[in-house]
């Protein structure tokens, strides 16, 4: 059993559960700010970003992240494994 820390997300997580089944990790959503800025366009930010100047925020919303990871397992068109379906930024071992 081993510890990862995920380097697209920045998620922990280790690769054999409490009840011995294997964990695939996929990055979440990250989630962000949805506001309209003075020009009425509508744009997300980050959640540690600050609001501009004359903004309006509107809510929260779920985007999926551009690189994320995804360790499920892709298959050859013959059934066998091929690796995983996107590797994002990749893993560190901290465990």
């Amino acid at each position: 059993m081993s510890r990862f820390r995920c380097l697209t997300c920045l998620g922990e997580y280790e690769d054999v559960l409490p009840d011995g089944n294997l964990y695939f990790h996929a990055c979440p959503p990250a989630t962000k700010k949805q506001v309209k800025l003075l020009d009425q366009t509508i744009t997300t930010l980050p959640l540690a970003t600050a609001l501009p100047v004359g903004a309006t925020l509107l809510g929260l919303v779920a985007e999926e992240r551009a690189n994320k990871r995804d360790e499920n397992i892709k298959l050859n068109p013959d059934g066998t494994a091929a690796g995983i379906l996107t590797p994002g930024a990749g893993q560190l071992k901290i465990g």
